[in-house]
Order: C-alpha cells, then sequence, then structure tokens
C-alpha cells in the first residue's frame, strides 16, 4: 500500500517556497529547467506571486472562519499563478486568464431544495487558473512511498474545457469529507473502486505505466489516500 501523504511540515515547505521569492534563485531555476534566462517580468511575476500567496495563508491563520476560506482561495490563486508563469515557458505572463477558471451552474436553484441539491452542485471547466495548473502540473500527484522524498507520481486524464463535474464526485473520494458526505448524502459515495468504476479516472502512469482495472482505495482512517498497485 502507498501512502500518499506529505512527509513534509507545512513550515518546510513554506521555507522551500520562499527560494522562489529570491530573483537570483528564480533565475537559475528556470535556467535549470528551460534552459534559458527568463526575461525579468516573468521573474518580478513569480516572485510576487509567492510573497503574495504567503501573505494570504499568514493572514487565514488568524482570521475569522467567516473569512479565511476566502483567504485561503487567494493564497492558493498565487501559488498557482506562480507556478503557471514559472512552467509555461512559451505563455507570456500576460496571456494567462485571470478568472479561476471554473463556472457554477444553477447553483442557486440545487441549493433551493436543501441537502438533497448537493448532488445537483457542478461546476464547468473553462481557460483560467485551474486549467493553467493542469497543464503545468500535467495533471500529475506526486507521492512519497516509504521515502521522505517523492519516489512515486500518478497522472490523471487533463479534463477538456467545457468538462462538467459534480461537487459529489469529488467530495465522494476525498477521505476527509467522508462522514460529511455520508451526512449529506446518505451513502459513502465512491470511496472504494470496483475495477470497472475506476476505469474513467485510470492511473496514467505510476512510475511505470499502471495496467487498466487497477483499485484505488480511500482510506479515511489512516488519513490518507492509498493506491493498491
Amino acid at each position: 500500500m502507498i501512502d500518499i501523504k506529505s512527509a513534509k511540515s507545512s513550515q518546510e515547505i513554506w521555507q522551500e517556497l520562499r527560494c522562489f521569492e529570491s530573483r537570483d534563485l528564480v533565475i537559475a531555476a528556470f535556467q535549470q529547467r528551460h534552459g534559458r534566462e527568463p526575461n525579468q517580468v516573468r521573474v518580478r511575476e513569480v516572485t510576487a506571486s509567492i510573497v503574495q500567496g504567503r501573505e494570504y495563508f499568514k493572514n487565514a491563520e488568524t482570521a475569522a472562519v467567516t473569512v479565511r476560506p476566502l483567504l485561503q482561495y487567494y493564497g492558493v490563486a498565487s501559488l498557482v499563478r506562480a507556478l503557471a508563469i514559472f512552467v509555461l515557458a512559451q505563455t507570456r505572463p500576460d496571456e494567462m486568464p485571470s478568472a479561476h477558471g471554473l463556472q457554477h451552474k444553477g447553483w442557486r436553484e440545487a441549493l433551493a431544495s436543501g441537502l438533497r441539491g448537493l448532488n445537483e452542485l457542478r461546476v464547468t471547466v473553462q481557460e483560467g487558473l485551474f486549467t493553467d495548473l493542469l497543464r503545468a502540473t500535467q495533471n500529475t500527484s506526486y507521492l512519497c512511498d516509504r521515502s521522505v522524498t517523492v519516489n512515486k507520481y500518478v497522472a490523471y486524464p487533463i479534463p477538456a474545457v467545457g468538462t462538467e463535474i459534480l461537487f459529489t464526485e469529488v467530495a465522494s473520494v476525498v477521505p476527509n469529507l467522508n462522514t460529511d458526505y455520508r451526512a449529506w448524502i446518505g451513502n459513502d459515495g465512491l470511496l472504494n473502486f470496483s475495477n470497472d468504476s475506476i476505469k474513467p479516472l485510470l492511473v496514467q502512469r505510476f512510475g511505470t505505466v499502471l495496467p487498466v482495472g487497477e483499485i484505488v482505495r480511500a482510506a479515511p482512517l489512516h488519513g490518507g489516500v492509498y493506491l493498491n498497485p
């Protein structure tokens, strides 16, 4: 079983990210990755976005619960922008859309029916930070398998612009939401996949290519998601 959990504390992660607040370190890392030096606009956008993201998360720690999610969202958005500008070297920063890239559809009508309406909550993928993130990461999760460093990775298909995603499709496979999901919907959702049900979400790579039909299992009692290779 492979434990998909961070081997580093948030403090350690932020310490690494702070390297990208340095102009010189951003230039060196960009040259190493892309084989050329970035222009000053790109460097400035990366460093500024990292600083903004860190400050948003710092302020979120002491913010009221009614405000905290918004600050966390802006923090994530800033970090995603920094990542996209750094990785997507062929796209100019001013060409990147400022929208988040997910459009909600009919939420007011769906929620009018109470908790039953959660089944109908959906978003549509559009161009924006969400699609920039997918392209920059190739929709890949990097994992630590009995190691303090990343030694495995899993890549998922990238949804096309126009794809609709149901809230329940996301919530049902997040282990920490299992209890809430069961209370909202009345079942455990997709926490245990059958071979057939996993095929649309097939893991394409896991160090090497996984055969069709591998099982992905969420284990909420352990606080992590596990792959059963």
